[in-house]
């Protein structure tokens, strides 16, 4: 798996073994920029003409029809996800872009966590209020730094382009990838669940759930 960083524009390849190749571009472009005469594949291989191999070839053998585009979109971290015996999880309760690789895997441990929060707690406006708070720092989290990460990809300016190509190198090798396996090792079920819950009847009470 690689990633590519130009001025304003980056690639990833990622490798999925007899499939072949999936592969992404992000570009500063509004969303609803005309991509005519010549579709968004001719944009992308006139963007990338200077770029190395592999990417101009993987691009050049994707079917047009299998390109899609779109926007990204995140929100700003909040704290309130329900009310009442209502509440989401994933991209409904804290959209992220996908810089970080982890908007699937925070639904499946928001599912993890909720779960264990309700089968530990007969009441469920309780369990739900327990599993919001318990996932709120570490979604916000990985929202902000995705959001960040984002934001100094697709800078353009060449000098601050060259401050982060440097930064990144420097910040490459055996440190950065075991705290990236820290950051990804999340556990959501080594996470104690207690605290202090909120009952149905709306008054607060401190037990294990």
């Amino acid at each position: 798996m690689t990633e590519t960083f130009g001025l304003g524009v980056r690639v990833g390849l990622v490798p999925i073994g007899s499939r072949g190749t999936a592969w992404w571009c992000t570009a500063n472009e509004d969303e609803l920029a005309n991509d005519e005469p010549h579709g968004a594949k001719s944009k992308l291989l006139n963007w990338l003409a200077n770029w190395p191999q592999p990417i101009r070839e993987v691009i050049r053998g994707t079917d047009p029809a299998a390109i899609i585009k779109t926007g990204i979109y995140d929100r700003r971290p909040v704290k309130t996800w329900g009310k009442g015996c209502c509440t989401l999880l994933g991209d409904a309760a804290h959209p992220t872009t996908p810089n970080m690789g982890q908007g699937a895997g925070m639904a499946i441990e928001d599912a993890i966590v909720l779960a264990r929060s309700m089968s530990s707690n007969s009441d469920s406006v309780a369990a739900f209020r327990v599993y919001e708070r318990l996932r709120y720092a570490r979604t916000a989290n990985i929202t902000k730094i995705s959001r960040y990460y984002g934001v100094m990809g697709q800078w353009k300016n060449p000098g601050a382009a060259w401050l982060r190509n440097k930064l990144i190198r420097l910040g490459s090798g055996s440190a950065a990838t075991r705290g990236y396996l820290k950051f990804v090792g999340y556990d959501p079920y080594a996470i104690p669940l207690t605290g202090r819950a909120i009952p149905s009847d709306g008054l607060p009470q401190s037990q294990p759930v």
